[in-house]
């Protein structure tokens, strides 16, 4: 039997087979080979498509050390040259500049660490026979000899081509990379087809097939906005919600061979020396960065991509985080308003450098800086981290996505956020979790107005949003006038509109009508047999008036009856769960509980009439489903605070308790408390609603006085000279030292003829102006709240109430501003300050596009 040697370094397969990589990234690497096998041309050739085909074994199989994982391609095949090199340990004869896969170290560990023996076969259409190269890793270390078995095989059939590897003789307990094949195989095909596609969809694209034990993997695509969609912020102008790009970030002399880069200067590499592998290369960024159609936990980041396969997936450490020169301490900087993030995007970087297993970029090579750089800029995302670092300024694609989107403060077209109107509360809310998730089950099977190439069916719902809607109403046929649908008589001619017949005369009256206009008998039916109480369930005589039990009237509607509070009551939308399921201790599994919760009208108190105790809440349950019904005029919430969330917690703490009580081992009895299982649903259902976060409200209450400084030279633009002439010599000092941190002294005196200087005042500064001018914020210049505008007629009354009225948002304002100073880590403080800056942000006026 012929042979050949694949010996670069004694003892390298056994070494290098041990380092750690992930076992999907281990048929990566089998799969880029077979990507490079192609070229770069995914066209059909001679009616079939460029494939690559991967058949694992069943873990049946795995434990009965049987079965093989094949992995083929369609490809031109190697020659035996070629094929030889491809599989040399360490072999660098692969140009590692262009191509994914190069064989060589990626190809010994993947396959070494799936198992022990590897057959390379290889062909090309021309060739008559199939090379073989078997590489057995025991039988190299037992026969310390590197020289291993080719032969030649006949064809499957003439035309044959491409390159197929075999893997078999799985890794046995107490080695290294024992289970690393179990691990893969354990992922299941369908979230494995699922994976691979959403690594190499930017390939599949092109026409490329890869099949997983013959499934096709599915071409991944971002639900992100389309280009045409944007927001205007007053700063920063129309921002759109995808920003293309494509740019040669510079030009390089690289060796082809080795990959080393080469100074200008030089004619040969002086590594290989040699002038024929030399060549001129663009180092090129491209891709798109864009908003996604809705927020999510984990799922937003971009994904980086090197020839066609994503190295990192969502990836948010890189662009996110920012570390200012002056500190060293690295910052998070989105989201920071929440755990809700939607930024993502796809950029293409293939000479940037990835370590050898790819499993990420080399993060310390100048090509991924450069990236970085391009993407989110050489400054901080947040305005307040750049004024004090004096950081220079920020136009990156991060950045401009950062400023329009970077949170979610009104749904609708304003932060472009898919809802609708609220009827109970005034205005627009978002929809529910679960509703968003119908959405994208959409957009996955490319719906007509939701797929990817498609946001018509999106922008619609947020269009929705702002869009109050109007009663349903009839037309009398008698006079014309419109009516509410539910109407029975006309309310101008009053003719009768829904009729019913008098039970005395027959004469045609109005549905509401209890008695007849026409002979005047009454139209509630005598009750000739006993009465049940709506309350107590009580069987009472025909002639008694009140029940003999609770003594409440005949007729009185029992007000916690779910009938009475289904028609008295609305949804709250935000406060429902579909799938509603918590982490239970001792490992209980809890089944999923749909959750309704709404709000009584407000002229309904949840108490029967005999009884003095009133309720915050009545909870009703049907099978799966818990309903309940809140009063929000009970104290409870707005004399002792608590939140809807609260009780709602409480009630779910209740029924948990009751339901897997049989469940409770007697030595996790302690863990089954009621306020143990309240601060799980409350950490796991509504964290996202109710985290008193310091830190995130500290962020918030600099958001909102950097949104009143940049509003300041509209709002005061008339008096804005006359405002700087009036102030005192330290505060003038003040902002001049602003100005000059943010490079623009040489500015100065334009900025102060123009008000441009008030963007620059100091918090407490911008207090003291609100203070002397109040008028210049309210009736919806700023806030909505009226103050001009009040229809008083009494001038001292009206003078007093502006007082009570400024008096007011100016405590708030101090109150932020000495929070974000001094940081009282008091609970009860914090939640004080998240109150106040939820009352001094309601009647922000966010839609005023500009100022006038």
């Amino acid at each position: 039997m012929q042979t050949i040697n694949i010996t670069p370094n004694p003892r390298i397969l056994e070494v290098i087979t041990n380092n750690p990589m992930p076992p999907i990234n281990a048929i990566c690497e089998l799969i880029d080979n077979g990507i490079d096998s192609f070229g770069g041309n995914f066209s059909k050739s001679e009616g079939n498509s460029p494939l690559i085909e991967v058949n694992l074994p069943t873990s049946r199989e795995i434990d009965n050390n049987i079965g093989k994982i094949i992995v083929r391609d369609n490809g031109k095949g190697l020659t035996r040259d070629e094929a030889n090199n491809a599989v040399k340990a360490g072999y660098s004869g692969n140009e590692p500049i262009g191509k994914l896969g190069l064989f060589g170290m990626g190809f010994n560990i993947s396959t070494g660490k799936l198992g022990k023996k590897t057959i390379f076969k290889s062909a090309r259409k021309e060739d008559k026979k199939v090379f073989c190269i078997t590489i057995d890793i025991p039988q190299i270390v037992i026969s310390n000899t590197f020289d291993v078995p080719i032969e030649e095989i006949p064809k499957p059939y003439d035309d044959y081509s491409g390159v197929e590897i075999e893997i078999s003789d799985w890794w046995e307990e107490g080695t290294q990379n024992y289970g690393f094949i179990k691990k893969l195989v354990n992922i299941g095909g369908p979230k494995l087809s699922e994976q691979i596609g959403r690594r190499y969809s930017t390939l599949l694209r092109k026409n490329l097939q890869i099949l997983i034990n013959n499934r096709k993997c599915p071409i991944f695509h971002h639900c992100v906005w389309d280009k045409k969609r944007s927001v205007e912020r007053l700063k920063h102008g129309r921002i759109p919600a995808r920003i293309d790009f494509s740019e040669i970030l510079r030009t390089e002399k690289r060796c082809f061979k080795c990959g080393s880069l080469i100074e200008s200067s030089l004619l040969n590499c002086p590594l290989c020396y040699n002038d024929s592998n030399i060549r001129i290369t663009e180092c090129k960024i491209k891709g798109w960065v864009g908003i996604q159609r809705f927020d999510d936990v984990n799922r937003f980041g971009l994904d980086f991509i090197r020839y066609g396969r994503a190295i990192l997936i969502d990836e948010k450490e890189a662009v996110f985080s920012w570390v200012p020169e002056e500190t060293g301490t690295k910052l998070k900087e989105y989201p920071v308003d929440g755990i809700y993030g939607r930024i993502i995007g796809e950029v293409h970087i293939d000479h940037v450098p990835t370590d050898f297993l790819k499993n990420d970029f080399q993060r310390t090579s100048p090509e991924w800086l450069e990236v970085i750089k391009y993407l989110r800029g050489e400054s901080s995302l947040l305005p307040e981290t750049q004024r004090q670092f004096n950081e220079p300024e920020n136009n990156s694609p991060i950045y401009k996505l950062f400023q329009g989107y970077r949170k979610v403060r009104k749904v609708g077209t304003t932060d472009m956020y898919i809802g609708y109107w609220d009827e109970s509360k005034g205005e627009p809310s978002r929809i529910n979790r679960s509703e968003e998730k119908e959405l994208y089950d959409k957009f996955l099977i490319n719906e007509p107005g939701y797929g990817p190439g498609d946001d018509s069916g999106w922008w619609a719902l947020v269009e929705r949003a702002e869009i109050r809607p109007t009663p349903e109403m009839k037309e009398c046929p008698n006079c014309g006038m419109q009516n509410l649908k539910e109407a029975d008589r006309c309310a101008s001619c009053g003719n009768v509109l829904i009729p019913k017949n008098c039970v005395e005369c027959g004469a045609t009256i109005a549905r509401s009508d209890l008695h007849c206009l026409h002979c005047g008998a009454s139209q509630v039916p005598e009750e000739e047999e006993e009465w049940i109480c709506n309350s107590c369930l009580r069987k009472n005589p025909p002639e008694a008036y009140r029940c003999r039990k609770c003594n409440l009237p005949r007729g009185t509607m029992d007000v916690l009856k779910e009938e009475f509070l289904k028609e008295n009551s609305n949804l709250i939308d935000y406060l429902c769960v579909d799938s509603l399921s918590v982490e239970l201790p001792g490992g209980v599994s809890m089944s999923s509980l749909k959750l309704f919760a709404y709000y009584v009208n407000d002229n309904i108190f949840l108490q029967r009439q005999k009884e003095k105790f009133r309720l915050p809440a009545v909870v009703h349950y049907n099978s799966n489903e818990m309903h309940i019904y809140l009063d929000r005029t009970h104290p409870i919430y707005n004399k002792y605070q608590d939140r809807p969330e609260d009780i709602i917690s409480m009630e779910i703490a209740k029924w948990i308790r009751q339901n897997y009580e049989g469940r409770i081992s007697p030595s996790d009895i302690p863990l089954w408390s009621i306020s143990n299982l309240y601060y799980l649903i409350h950490s796991q259902i509504w964290a996202e609603r109710i985290e008193l976060d310091s830190e995130i409200i500290t962020h918030e209450i600099k958001e909102f006085f950097a949104l009143l400084r940049e509003r300041l030279p509209n709002l005061l633009e008339q008096d804005a000279q006359r405002i700087y002439e009036n102030l005192d010599e330290h505060e003038q000092s003040s902002i001049i030292v602003q100005l000059h941190r943010n490079n623009l002294i040489y500015k100065q005196k334009e900025l102060i003829e123009d008000g441009g200087y008030l963007e620059y005042v100091p918090d407490e500064l911008m207090i003291h102006i609100f203070e002397e001018y109040p008028d210049k914020f309210f009736d919806g210049n700023f806030w909505e709240e009226p103050y001009e505008k009040l229809d008083v007629p009494d001038t001292q009354i009206l003078e007093k109430i502006k007082k009570e009225i400024s008096s007011k948002y100016q405590r708030c304002l101090e109150d932020m501003l000495s929070f974000v100073e001094y940081r009282n880590p008091d609970t009860n403080y914090i939640r004080k300050i998240d109150q106040t800056l939820r009352m001094i942000k309601e009647h922000l006026n966010y839609q005023r596009k500009k100022i006038k």
